[in-house]
């Protein structure tokens, strides 16, 4: 294997990894949204729709 093609390869891997790794952050940090809101939800923290136009607004400002 020259050196060339050994190089290419380790790129693809390390760009493969951090793929992955981005892919399991970003399914972890969905799982822990989900888990907080069924908590707020549980606790009586929820929105009307109203509620959540008029927060969207603001945030959208």
């Amino acid at each position: 294997m020259n050196d060339s093609f050994r190089a290419w390869v380790l790129d693809e891997i390390s760009i493969i990894s951090l793929t992955i790794l981005e892919d399991v952050y970003e399914q972890l940090s969905l799982l822990a949204d989900i888990e907080i809101s069924e908590q707020q939800e549980q606790n009586g923290q929820t929105l009307t729709q109203s509620e959540v136009e008029i927060q969207l607004k603001e945030w959208l400002r």
